[in-house]
């Protein structure tokens, strides 16, 4: 299978090395800026371009669009004047619609990793879930044998699914995320290091995927411990948004 990829962020840097590392042609890859493109297309024995006249179709099974959100329909609606006839055209992302494409363009498709990219941090590309919905049934089978050659998770979804899920991960991983950063700036203050904590956030991280997390549960306000919350939201007089956080969650977990 030969694919072009449109985009050099962390999506399509660690989707194009997974790629190519599991035996699959990387033609292209395109960037507005040509640098990005050149280093990425360096890496994975592929050519890196950054104008669209440049973007071949012929010989391209498939082309992933794995740019930021807002810039979706602005690559559709490219592809579409460039390429006369493109092959199947598909996009990363986890909540935007595939109309962004079937509008513009006659096969499309969704092959969405659900998983959080990171420079520097090499993911574990056969524990992530590949999220695939198509138009035609075999555009669907071309999905689901390559996302079965990269990941061993490869699931059919619907666009509502699709939504839900991201909406869901949004939760467990962006706003931990800032969970996160709050408790490492709480303990800075008193020169305290966040390495203290790591034990327990991999603790809590286990037990969620051996149990439901509503089973999971503890701490004062699943305790009714009316003191200790009191105490702890003094603590956060100096941080009005911190003790407003504190308490609304306090108040989900007591439900």
């Amino acid at each position: 299978m030969t694919i072009n990829i449109i985009g050099s962020g962390k999506v399509a840097f660690h989707l194009s090395k997974r790629l190519h590392a599991c035996g699959l042609t990387i033609r292209q890859i395109y960037s507005r800026q040509l640098d990005p493109a050149l280093q990425l297309a360096t890496a994975i024995n592929a050519q890196g371009i950054s104008r669209w006249k440049d973007v071949q179709a012929d010989g391209v099974d498939l082309i992933i669009i794995a740019v930021s959100d807002q810039a979706i329909p602005e690559v559709a609606k490219a592809l579409a004047k460039h390429l006369p006839n493109p092959p199947l055209v598909v996009h990363t992302s986890g909540s935007s619609p595939l109309h962004w494409l079937s509008d513009v363009l006659p096969r499309t498709g969704i092959f969405y990793p659900l998983q959080s990219f990171s420079w520097g941090r090499e993911p574990n590309f056969a524990e992530i879930p590949m999220c695939i919905e198509a138009q035609h049934p075999a555009d669907e089978k071309l999905l689901l044998e390559l996302g079965q050659r990269i990941s061993q998770k490869v699931q059919l979804t619907t666009e509502a699914d699709r939504k839900t899920l991201h909406l869901a991960a949004v939760f467990v991983n962006n706003f931990v995320n800032e969970l996160y950063q709050i408790g490492a700036a709480i303990l800075a203050e008193k020169q305290l290091p966040f390495d203290l904590l790591l034990p327990l956030i991999q603790e809590t991280a286990a037990k969620v995927q051996a149990q439901a997390p509503a089973e999971m549960q503890t701490g004062p306000a699943l305790r009714g411990d009316l003191a200790t919350i009191e105490r702890q939201l003094d603590l956060l007089e100096a941080h009005p948004e911190w003790r407003e956080l504190y308490g609304l969650m306090t108040g989900l977990i007591r439900g």
